[in-house]
C-alpha cells in the first residue's frame, strides 16, 4: 500500500466487513480506518456470545469464522485500540453510517459521530460518486468488500469530488 498516498486526506473514513446483515445479531469480523493520512486495519475475532454467520456474506468478503477465531484480535482490544486512536469524541465518515455505527456500538465504542460520505459531495458530482469509485479500485487494484481497500478507496474518491 505504500504505493498509496493518502497524505492529502482531509477526513477520517470507516468502513466494516460483517458476520450478515442482521441488524439484531451481527457483528463486525474486520474494519479498516483512514486517518491523519494513515491507514488502519484490524480482523476481529468473535466473542462466545457472537453466534450469527452468514455463509453468503463469506462469499463477499472472502473471511471465513475460523480464519478470525485463529487470527483476529479481541474484540476488545480492538475497541480500545480504536479509542485510542481517536480520544474521546470524533467524526468519521462513512457510505453506510447506519451499519458502521452499529458495528461500532457492538465493539462498545460510543462518543463518534458517523457523516454520509454522500453528504460531502459538491452539488452536481453526485453522479459521478459510483463511476469515479469504480475507477479507485480499478487503479490502484483495490479489492471491494475489504473493510481497509473499501475506506481507502471512499477516501481517495470522496476527496477528489469536494
Amino acid at each position: 500500500m505504500s504505493h498509496i498516498d493518502l497524505s492529502k486526506i482531509g477526513h477520517t473514513f470507516i468502513d466494516f466487513e460483517a458476520s450478515s446483515l442482521n441488524e439484531e445479531n451481527s457483528y463486525p469480523i474486520s474494519v479498516g480506518i483512514i486517518h491523519q493520512g494513515k491507514a488502519y486495519y484490524w480482523l476481529i475475532k468473535p466473542k462466545k456470545c457472537w453466534t450469527d454467520w452468514d455463509y453468503n456474506a463469506e462469499k463477499i468478503h472472502s473471511i471465513s469464522r475460523e480464519y478470525l477465531v485463529e487470527y483476529g484480535k479481541e474484540s476488545t482490544i480492538v475497541a480500545e485500540e480504536i479509542r485510542m486512536l481517536f480520544g474521546s469524541e470524533a467524526i468519521l465518515c462513512s457510505d453506510n453510517p447506519f451499519w458502521d455505527k452499529l458495528w461500532l456500538t457492538r465493539l462498545e465504542v460510543h462518543n463518534i459521530l458517523i457523516v454520509d460520505v454522500f453528504d460531502m459531495v459538491m452539488p452536481g458530482n453526485e453522479g459521478s460518486v459510483e463511476t469515479m469509485l469504480e475507477c479507485t479500485f480499478q487503479k490502484y487494484n483495490l479489492t471491494r468488500h475489504n473493510a481497509l481497500d473499501d475506506a481507502i478507496a471512499l477516501a481517495l474518491t470522496i476527496n477528489q469530488l469536494q
